[in-house]
C-alpha cells in the first residue's frame, strides 16, 4: 500500500473493528494480540492506510454494505466528515467509532435495525425496498457464500465465495489465470 497508494486499497472490516476499540470485541477477536494489531491499524506509520470504502466509478467497495435503513440514520453525523461518499464513511475511523455502536442488525442475531457498513448481512442488501443510491453498485464481501457463483442483486454483488474477482473495464469479472 504504502509503495502503490493509487493502486491498494486496504478495506476493514467487523475483525479489524475490534483492534481498533476492544468494546467491538467479537467472534475471532483475540486480546493477545489485541496492542499488535491495534498498532498496525491506528500507529502512527500506518493509520492512513485502511479505508472503510473505497469508490470507483458506480462501485463502492465496502465490507458488508451500506444499508439505506444505516445510512439514513447516521447520515447526518458522517456528511460533514467530507464531500464525497468515500470522504465521509472513511472519515468515521477517525471520530473514535461510536457510529458503530449499533453494529449488527437482526439479521446477524443483533439488536438492531440496521447493521453497520462493517456489519451488515447481504440479507439486509437484497431485502432492501428501496437502496440508499441507486446510481451505485455495492461491492460487498461479509457474508461468505457456500457456492463458487456470486450474488448479484440490483445494487450489490456479493463477492465472497472464495474466487477472485477484476473490476476492468466497468464490469466485475472473475480472475483466472
Amino acid at each position: 500500500k504504502k509503495q502503490n497508494p493509487d493502486r491498494v486499497t486496504l478495506l476493514v472490516g467487523n475483525h479489524e473493528l475490534h483492534y481498533y476499540n476492544r468494546r467491538y470485541a467479537c467472534g475471532r477477536f483475540d486480546g493477545s494480540y489485541y496492542e499488535k494489531y491495534r498498532e498496525v491499524l491506528t500507529g502512527e506509520e500506518t493509520a492512513g492506510l485502511f479505508q472503510i470504502c473505497k469508490q470507483t466509478g458506480k462501485y463502492l467497495f465496502i465490507h458488508a454494505g451500506l444499508t439505506k435503513d444505516w445510512y439514513d440514520a447516521h447520515v447526518a453525523e458522517f456528511s460533514k466528515l467530507g464531500n464525497t461518499l468515500e470522504e465521509q464513511l472513511n472519515g468515521l475511523l477517525h471520530t473514535g467509532l461510536a457510529v458503530f455502536d449499533e453494529a449488527s442488525s437482526y439479521y446477524r442475531g443483533g439488536f438492531h435495525r440496521a447493521g453497520s457498513p462493517l456489519w451488515a448481512d447481504a440479507a439486509e442488501l437484497a431485502d432492501e425496498p428501496e437502496h440508499f443510491d441507486t446510481s451505485t453498485v455495492q461491492i460487498v464481501g461479509h457474508t461468505q457464500l457456500q457456492t463458487d457463483v456470486p450474488y448479484i442483486g440490483e445494487n450489490f454483488r456479493l463477492l465472497d465465495n472464495r474466487q477472485l474477482y477484476l473490476l476492468k473495464d466497468d464490469e466485475i469479472i472473475k480472475y483466472v489465470q
